[in-house]
């Protein structure tokens, strides 16, 4: 899941989509649909991943607006509700600064941007 998470921000980073067109935005999406497998296999709420994303958005790319966050959870939570849902948590944790959660993915996502 980690790995998932690191390599689809950066590739959001350096500016790629996901899609069928290209190598590049072909393995972007292939990141995506892993990670969403993970979180629906090990039951993870979109909830935590979210906040987990926008944390280490935050920590790795020091942005607070939660773009890449909100491509992420767009393209795993497919509705138009969970898009708008995913707007306004965004919107509500970039007012919450400073907040930290015990989440173990959050921890180790920290803990390795620490390491290196």
């Amino acid at each position: 899941m980690e790995d998932t998470i690191v390599t689809s921000m950066a590739l959001y980073n350096d500016g790629l989509e996901p899609s069928n067109k290209g190598n590049t935005n072909r393995l972007m999406k292939k990141y995506l649909e892993i990670m969403k497998a993970c979180a629906d296999k090990t039951n993870l709420p979109k909830e935590v991943l979210r906040k987990t994303l926008h944390q280490y958005e935050l920590l790795e790319y020091g942005s607070n607006k939660g773009e890449y966050t909100q491509k992420i959870m767009d393209f795993i939570c497919t509705t138009s509700q969970n898009q708008k849902s995913n707007t306004e948590v965004i919107e509500n944790q970039q007012k919450q600064t400073g907040e930290n959660s015990s989440n173990s993915i959050i921890f180790t996502l920290t803990q390795n941007k620490l390491s290196r």
